[in-house]
């Protein structure tokens, strides 16, 4: 399977619209024969601060889809995330990949949004289940396309509103990696720590001290585990410990909004697999997957409720793979610089999407 999917490979670039927020390191790069998606260089010099002044901002959404078809709304917008970002004084660039709105509204959206550029994905690149759009397969493409130009980025679904200009303290996290504690230490933190609420100081520097974050930090807890919301069929593909992935240690995170930096952990153990899963059928998608959970009781992490969560379960597993099943390595603990809006938005413009 690895090898038909990584002919795929060189015709990759991106799908979907959506906003990510990115934080530009041009010259870092990840090198691999196994992906060539990627381009070649050298890994990111941690020394160097990452600095706001460097971020640009590609943004989601070009279009919406209805719930009950694959149609594609010409003019649905949900832009409060470009306001958001725009209220708090960024003057970045905003790149918007585009599934298909007609050209006239993209350019109404040009005209009014403040340094906009715009992609269109071409599906003729991918096979054709590509285009199911409720497989969300567009998610690791998009992620690993945009890691390749830009090396370090935020990608944020149209839901997600940024609430705090400075985000160093997300950045701190992950510029060094120490030991790792046993499994059963991890146990006994997960079942004294409270969960994390704003930014817990206390939890934030002992992340600091202990110095193990991976690169490719979820942020928004989806209030059940992994095991509980993966298909069966998926770990065909993916091997897993399935009493470890049960413990609450193994959180699921949403998979819509992300810090990632490209490196070479990040590349070749995640990004890669979370991307091969999406141009595999059966991998992200296994047949007769759907949204719809019943949960047992209030049991949300031990048994499987008959429901899949497609890319965030993909991603979720690979992650805990990684990081031996314990959420707080791949997860930030930090929730005061956003908020989640699910009600989106009427579609108009306004004054916000411009640069202040």
């Amino acid at each position: 399977m690895r090898r038909r999917v990584n002919n795929v490979l060189a015709l990759c670039y991106v799908c979907l619209a959506l906003f990510l927020f990115v934080q530009i390191q041009k010259h870092t790069s990840f090198r691999s024969e196994q992906m060539p998606l990627l381009l070649l260089g050298s890994p990111l010099n941690w020394s160097a601060k990452i600095h706001l002044e460097n971020v640009e901002i590609i943004a989601e959404e070009c279009a919406c889809r209805s719930q009950k078809s694959e149609k594609i709304h010409d003019f649905c917008y949900k832009l409060p995330e470009i306001s958001s970002i725009r209220k708090l004084g960024f003057h970045n660039t905003i790149v918007l990949y585009s599934l298909g709105i007609k050209e006239k509204r993209l350019e109404e959206l040009k005209e009014t949004a403040c340094n906009l550029e715009i992609r269109n994905f071409n599906f003729s690149k991918y096979p054709g289940y590509v285009a199911h759009l409720k497989d969300y397969r567009w998610k690791p493409i998009v992620i690993a396309e945009t890691l390749r130009d830009f090396g370090a980025i935020w990608y944020l679904d149209s839901s997600v509103i940024f609430e705090k200009l400075n985000v160093s303290h997300v950045y701190d996290l992950i510029k060094c990696h120490g030991s790792v504690h046993e499994s059963s230490v991890r146990d006994v933190r997960e079942s004294r720590e409270k969960h994390e609420d704003g930014w817990n100081r206390e939890i934030w520097e002992r992340n600091l001290r202990e110095c193990r974050k991976g690169q490719y930090l979820l942020h928004g807890y989806s209030g059940h585990g992994i095991l509980s919301v993966t298909n069966p069929g998926v770990y065909t593909y993916f091997p897993t410990n399935p009493h470890e992935l049960s413990k609450k240690k193994a959180k699921m995170y949403d998979a819509g909004f992300v810090f990632a930096v490209n490196t070479r952990q990040t590349m070749s153990d995640i990004v890669k697999w979370y991307f091969l899963c999406a141009l595999q059928e059966d991998c992200m998608a296994p047949k007769g997957a759907s949204l719809g959970c019943s949960f047992r009781g209030d049991d949300r992490f031990t048994e499987y409720a008959d429901c899949h969560r497609f890319d965030q379960s993909i991603i979720n597993l690979v992650l805990a793979n990684q990081f031996w099943y314990d959420r707080r390595y791949y997860v930030s603990e930090i929730v005061d610089f956003f908020h989640i809006d699910r009600g989106g938005s009427s579609g108009h413009f306004d004054k916000d999407l411009q640069c202040i």
